[in-house]
């Protein structure tokens, strides 16, 4: 027979089997001691938008509001540049061009909006937050070494801004 199966009839044997042994003595609770602070009831306050980083000043100056940016807009203007369907990129093809558009898409929710990682990952099909994240530096590398992408990324953007 399978060791395993002999340690686990064992163990049943022992937890179904009568207790033989004494009743425990009373044991005293172990108290611990926490400093407590009051309790400070605050009114709800709007959270602070935060301000653009340094990367995205230039860009912060040619929209209104950046908050107002919506990441569906943003995938409209994605897919009529690049010819991709919103639902293609929302989807989980992973055919060369619909990768590539989302991950424009990805890069500019990044840079346009005010929304972390995971909300953009959720708006892209329920996609993780390392995903965005590995698309958004994908793109940045690529607009960095090449001028024609960088230039497709400048007009898409002002497509949206527009």
């Amino acid at each position: 027979m399978n060791p395993d199966m002999v340690l686990r009839r064992a163990i049943i044997a022992a937890r179904s089997a009568p207790a033989r042994c004494k009743p425990a003595r009373r044991v005293q609770p172990i108290a611990i001691v926490v400093e407590r602070a009051p309790i400070v009831a605050l009114p709800p306050t709007e959270p602070e938008p935060t301000p653009p980083t340094a990367l995205h000043v230039n860009w912060y100056d040619e929209i209104e509001d950046y908050r107002l940016m919506t990441m569906d807009k943003i995938k409209r203007a994605v897919s009529t540049a690049t010819g991709v369907s919103v639902r293609d990129m929302i989807s989980r093809r992973r055919f060369g061009p619909i990768v590539q558009a989302r991950q424009i898409a990805m890069y500019l929710c990044k840079e346009l909006t005010s929304q972390s990682l995971p909300a953009i990952g959720r708006a892209f099909g329920d996609r993780d937050h390392s995903t965005v994240f590995h698309a958004y530096h994908k793109i940045a590398d690529q607009i960095a070494t090449d001028p024609e992408f960088a230039a497709r990324v400048a007009q898409i953007r002002k497509a949206i801004n527009a």
